[in-house]
């Protein structure tokens, strides 16, 4: 049996002319044809056979259709045979032709923009040719020179021309361009995403299904033209709710152990659910099994040396007791429906264990639970307990010595909600050694409870109501300092958590999980990503306890109008039970719109309607007098030449008193432009920054435990590659788990002309 990948490599998308093309090496052969063929087809990945049979030779022949990549692809092998033995090889695969022609444009653009597209042309010929280049004509951009340009070229050369185009339309668009020579041809198409010139915002509502409901919808006089759209998402079950929440997730950076995480535990929890409900799944087993061994392999990275068992966000000393806490959750979780070593889980709970203090109490380090009282360690020894409880050790004496410090050190009338939901999970987790108070935490957790109408906003009488939702709130910050709304939130989702585990009120534990899903935002997670893991736990948990899944319910017929116009029906039965149902209406006009949802068959369904719209830059409101955040970005220069550089100086300031665990500085790259690795690893080596990482428009750099007060100035500079004439990406600087907490800086126009480099300011 044999696993055969073929996968481009890195940088190898030009290469050099050999002179004899080998046996396994496509070559374009001269001479013109009537239509010169159209490249088109760029996979990263040319073809995965993860099972292959070879004949009693160990020979296999697969025949597929070469991708349009001028690059060196490499062939990945492995195999076994019938006594076990295993074997793998790697060779590379080069698929090149004589002449050929790529554009390099860059993955987004903004109405607007004007961009001097940079077209190389390599000439591996022997002779020289003269070659006429053109853009296919479209909708979405205009020329702004010569329809066609003339290059010749020497044998042997690598040239490159310009084609000038504005940007009059957003969308996902194609540019194709026609390179014909005299001796051969070449023709590329590549995709480009342009977006509305404009900030862009969403508007949320979550709920559950009525026969019949009327929603008001609306649209700011103000926004930009063409760019609004509305999104209806219908959730039949609990996985398809899971799912939409691990998509929003997957819009997150995940460059620290909890971000990696937050990408990899919903994966552990949906194939967990699949295989213990006896839901045969194929395809979404198929999909976590990948997420979760890539998630487990990149976890790994994160322990600290010389700290065996201890992990860090960055992995980098010291280790942090709480992260290491969720960590082993988590791997103890991922164990139960994927390989984890037994030595790592291991590990993690000596390091835990080896931290206890003498009276069964732990300190979180850095990682502090804040809040009146003495209520941070006790969160952190609820918090680590229930860990090491989940892990296979709730019997152990750490556990049971643990517990018995929880039971004589809470206060339970006075303890905050967030910190008795802690301990209230501990108990839960470890019921054989959990004490007599263990029910009085419980009773008195659903005491705080504070309902809510359908608005979210709290009401006087009592929850009873099953369309009403509950809401627990706190005054701490998390352990990973979160607070306000995402603290609230996180705190719901644990005390709904423990009520659901110890079997109480779990009435209560309902009307929790409608607040919940209330709260999903327009990319289907909850607020913060620690919010989110909980949140679907919580879920999931709920789904293991019912006995009526959404899978055996009757069939639902849903008619979704907008403004008695334009209509679309969705039937939801036991074959797409497990699938988000969504329904949009694009090019939304301003204004006020009506939906109608109407619901014909009895079955449980949760909605959620996302009208999103893009608001002109200039006419953004003033920002909050007292701004929890400050970010300014200055560009030293806004008018340069190709090859020169720019210098950006970023400067973040905390104002709100106290401190952000972690802090996300998000910097627009300007299309066109490369950053100086130099610049940012240096401002890792000062320790600046923690980490940095780059999207295809964005610089990302994570800053942790910022003071209030505390001002960072981040200087880098940016290299101009070609001439454009272009809005920068917006930036933006958030408290990755307190989002509210945040500053952003509207784009500024930059100009990038062709010639000599003028002196480029360094």
């Amino acid at each position: 049996v044999v696993s055969l990948i073929l996968a481009a490599c890195a940088g190898a998308t030009a290469p050099a002319p050999a002179a004899s093309a080998p046996a396994d090496e496509t070559t374009a052969t001269r001479g013109q044809t009537t239509t010169t063929r159209l490249r088109q087809y760029f996979p990263e990945t040319l073809l995965w056979m993860p099972e292959v049979e070879t004949d009693d030779q160990g020979r296999a022949r697969i025949s597929l259709p070469v991708a349009d990549s001028i690059t060196t692809w490499r062939i990945s092998v492995l195999a076994s045979d019938a006594e076990g033995n295993l074997g793998s090889a790697q060779t590379p695969m080069r698929v090149f032709q004589e002449f050929f022609v790529e554009p390099d444009l860059p993955r987004f653009l903004t109405v607007g923009d004007e961009i001097d597209v940079p077209v190389s042309l390599y000439n591996y010929l022997d002779e020289p040719q003269t070659v006429k280049i053109s853009a296919a004509r479209a909708d979405w951009f205009e020329l702004r020179g010569d329809a066609v340009q003339t290059v010749t070229l020497a044998a042997n050369q690598v040239a490159a021309a310009y084609i000038p185009i504005r940007v009059l339309e957003h969308g996902l668009h194609d540019f194709q361009v026609t390179a014909k020579g005299d001796a051969m041809s070449d023709a590329v198409l590549r995709q480009v995403e342009v977006l509305p010139n404009g900030q862009q915002a969403f508007d949320v509502l979550n709920g559950r299904l009525e026969p019949e409901q009327t929603l008001d919808i609306h649209v700011p006089a103000d926004a930009v033209p063409g760019a609004s759209h509305l999104t209806v998402k219908l959730y039949p079950g609990i996985i398809s709710q899971i799912v939409d929440g691990l998509e929003g997730l997957l819009h997150q950076p995940y460059g620290c152990f909890e971000q990696t995480s937050s990408a990899t535990y919903p994966n552990v929890l949906v194939l967990d659910y699949l295989r213990t409900t006896g839901r045969n799944n194929p395809a979404a087993e198929l999909a976590a099994q990948y997420y979760i061994n890539a998630g487990y392999q990149r976890l790994l990275t994160f322990e600290v040396p010389g700290s065996p068992g201890g992990f860090s966000l960055f992995g980098d000393p010291p280790p942090a007791t709480m992260l290491t806490a969720y960590g082993l959750m988590e791997m103890s979780d991922m164990s139960r429906v994927s390989y984890v070593d037994p030595a790592v889980l291991e590990r993690m709970a000596t390091f835990l264990m080896e931290r206890q203090n003498a009276d069964g109490s732990w300190t979180p380090q850095d990682m502090t639970v804040s809040g009146p009282g003495d209520g941070g360690t006790l969160a952190a020894t609820a918090y680590i307990a229930w860990a090491l409880a989940d892990a296979g050790y709730a019997q152990s004496e750490p556990v049971t010595h643990a517990l018995s410090y929880l039971d004589a050190n809470t206060p339970i009338a006075e303890s905050d909600s967030y910190v008795l939901a802690l301990v209230a999970n501990a108990y839960a987790a470890a019921p054989e050694a959990a004490p007599a108070s263990a029910h009085l935490v419980l009773n008195t957790l659903a005491g705080r409870a504070a309902p809510l109408l359908a608005t979210g906003t709290p009401q006087d009488q009592p929850a009873s109501s099953a369309k009403e939702s509950v809401r627990w709130d706190t005054a701490y910050s998390t352990w990973l300092r979160s607070y306000g709304d995402a603290a609230n939130l996180e705190t719901t989702a644990l005390a709904a958590h423990a009520l659901l585990r110890a079997h109480y009120r779990l009435d209560l534990a309902e009307q929790a999980i409608a607040f919940i899903i209330s709260q999903r935002n327009a990319f289907g997670a909850y607020e913060t990503t620690q919010a989110t893991i909980i949140s679907l736990k919580t879920l999931l948990l709920a789904a293991r306890m019912s006995d009526q899944g959404a899978t055996q319910a009757a069939p639902a017929t849903i008619t979704i109008t907008l403004d008695n116009g334009r209509s679309q029906t969705v039937t939801v039965d036991h074959q797409n039970a497990d699938v988000v149902q969504h329904v949009s209406f694009n090019d939304l006009s301003a204004g006020d719109h009506t939906l109608q949802i109407t619901v014909a068959g009895d079955r449980p369904i949760q909605y959620q309607v996302v009208t999103g719209y893009y608001q002109p830059w200039t006419r953004r409101p003033e920002p909050p007098k007292e701004k929890p955040m400050r970010l300014d970005v200055a560009y030293d220069r806004t008018e340069l030449r190709v090859n020169d550089m720019v210098r950006v100086k970023a400067t973040l300031e905390l104002l709100r008193p106290g401190v952000a665990g972690t802090v996300l500085v998000d910097l627009g790259i300007p299309p066109g432009f490369s950053p100086v690795a130099a610049d940012l690893d240096a401002l890792v080596e000062q320790g600046l920054v923690d980490r940095y990482e780059l999207t295809g428009r964005q610089l990302i750099f994570y800053l942790t435990n910022v003071p209030s007060g505390q001002v960072y100035t981040l200087s880098y500079r940016l290299l101009a590659r070609y001439p454009i004439r272009a809005q920068t990406p917006p930036s933006v600087a958030y408290d990755y788990y307190t989002p509210d907490t945040s500053d952003d800086e509207t784009p500024e126009r930059i100009i990038v002309t062709l010639g000599t480099p003028t002196g480029s300011r360094r």
